[in-house]
């Protein structure tokens, strides 16, 4: 799990899962960088701001390199719902 700090400022995609005729899609469902103000750690896009459970802090995964899901090139981080 990723502590609230180590991840403020970075990016955050938030993919649902479909399954399709080729296998898994996934469709983007939210995105933007995250925000620790020390007591909550939020999604922030724009003026749109919400708050993240600790079930979705602990499913955070580091996009490498070799992520094989295109919709998470250019963020930090993603997480499938």
């Amino acid at each position: 799990m990723f502590a609230p700090a180590h991840v403020d400022g970075h990016s955050l995609v938030i993919l649902q899962r479909r399954d399709g005729w080729l296998g898994p899609a996934f469709s983007v469902e939210e995105h933007g960088y995250l925000e620790d103000d020390g007591e909550t750690l939020s999604l922030v896009r724009g003026e749109r701001r919400r708050e993240l459970t600790d079930d979705e802090r602990v499913s955070f995964m580091i996009v490498r390199a070799d992520t094989m899901i295109a919709e998470c090139r250019g963020f930090d981080l993603f997480l499938v719902q």
